[in-house]
């Protein structure tokens, strides 16, 4: 290839590369214009009716306690919180079962223990169980990680996009917050698991036509959760399938940054990419036509950006033609990205403030590196090409193409558990 094609190639490549940066630059703006609008909104009083909180949990960190104690203490006067785990013997439990002892404001509280899921994964196995638990009176369903930290206004404001605000969208099925990662240490690995999600964050706007629920912080009205319930059989994911059964249906997702949950992070680059893998695994397998439209344009915006600096560092020192052509338009995607960069940052300060201090560092990596913080991304999307199995928390599962589960292994040293499902309620 000649040095001319290989400048042209350049262009072909970074034009678009540029084109769709800007209108990235564009969704991140209205990203960051709706939370600044919901902090500024404040919603009128009514009367929210009954709801239950599920919430699985698995092991212990340091945050637990404080997070499943903020859940039952929700500003809400009608509802109960369902904690849900695989075995009695997994330490969460006992923390669980402490924290339903104290005094707290949820109208009544619940553990249960689903025992060693058969025909699903694990964490849907949960869910399903819990769901068998909720009250003929609950009308609204949302679900919590257990490493979230939602304030005392968290199940309200699902009430109010549900409910009060419902007579405008009448095809509104599902609300979700999303999480903000918070790094406990200033490591790599955390620094790029922030950026990467907040990445994806920037994308969530209110009425998004491709808005997509996250786990740990969503709520369905309770008519159409047995429509989730049935499509979770045999599957391994929550949040995609619930999100390509209700989009299927004919139903909106509404993302609403009041229900944004902090969460704090701690990984190692190990363990980074297999959480990435993860996540991308799955959009392969139960949202195959994003997973291929973001492997499309992901693939393009990175070729078009390293091609043209590779261009103009070669060109430079061979002193071949047009290398300030190349670097300017390299330098023009780089800026547009610290833009998104920059826009998604002040989303995340007005959305926890008190995080500021713990996310400088990570922010200011974000800035100058995103570039390579984006090959750490392409990279593990790429892998979840490759593959039919996962691990996850110590189980292997294997999917047939359309996601529908063929094989579940628990690892011989895992925690015995229960293999029919039982039930422990402590209710307060």
């Amino acid at each position: 290839m000649t040095w001319e094609s290989s400048f042209w190639v350049g262009v072909a490549l970074g034009a678009p590369t540029l084109l769709f940066s800007l209108l990235l630059l564009l969704q991140h703006w209205e990203h960051r214009r709706s939370i600044y609008a919901n902090k500024r909104r404040h919603g009128s009083q009514f009367n929210p009716p009954s709801a239950a909180v599920i919430v699985p949990v698995k092991g212990v960190d340091s945050g637990l306690a404080d997070s499943l104690r903020s859940l039952l203490n929700q500003d809400y006067p009608d509802y109960e919180v369902h904690f849900v785990g695989e075995s009695d013997h997994d330490p969460a439990g006992a923390v669980v079962r402490q924290l339903i002892r104290e005094p707290h404001r949820c109208r009544a509280a619940h553990w249960h223990v689903a025992g060693r899921a058969t025909d699903c994964g694990q964490k849907v196995h949960n869910l399903q169980v819990a769901c068998e638990h909720i009250p003929d009176t609950a009308e609204i369903v949302a679900f919590a990680d257990s490493d979230a930290h939602p304030d005392s206004r968290w199940l309200h404001n699902f009430a109010y996009r549900l409910f009060k605000r419902n007579a405008r969208e009448s095809q509104l099925g599902a609300v979700t917050g999303y999480r903000l990662c918070v790094p406990e240490q200033p490591t790599l690995a955390n620094w790029i698991n922030y950026s990467i999600n907040s990445a994806v964050g920037g994308l969530l706007v209110r009425r998004g036509l491709f808005n997509m629920i996250w786990g740990g912080a969503w709520a369905i009205r309770r008519p159409l959760l047995e429509e989730v319930r049935t499509a979770w059989r045999h599957t391994i994911s929550d949040d995609v399938v619930a999100t390509r059964t209700l989009s299927r249906a004919g139903w909106r997702i509404r993302f609403d940054s009041k229900v944004m949950v902090p969460s704090a992070t701690n990984m190692s680059l190990a363990q980074l990419m297999e959480f990435l893998r993860r996540q991308f695994f799955m959009a392969r397998h139960y949202s195959l036509g994003i997973w291929l439209g973001t492997l499309l344009v992901w693939t393009g915006m990175l070729g078009g950006f390293w091609w043209n600096v590779f261009y103009a560092a070669t060109a430079a020192l061979t002193g071949a033609a047009n290398p300030r052509w190349s670097a300017a338009l390299a330098a023009s995607i780089y800026a547009v990205g610290v833009g998104r960069a920059v826009l998604r940052q002040q989303a995340s300060l007005a959305s926890a403030p008190q995080f500021a201090a713990q996310l400088r560092p990570a922010q200011r990596f974000e800035l100058w590196a995103h570039p390579l913080i984006s090959l750490v991304g392409w990279a593990s999307l790429v892998s979840s090409a490759v593959g039919s199995s996962i691990v996850w928390r110590g189980i292997h599962y294997r999917l047939r193409r359309d996601g529908h589960l063929i094989e579940l292994r628990h690892a011989a040293n895992d925690q015995e558990a229960p293999e029919e499902t039982g039930t422990s309620n402590r209710a307060a």
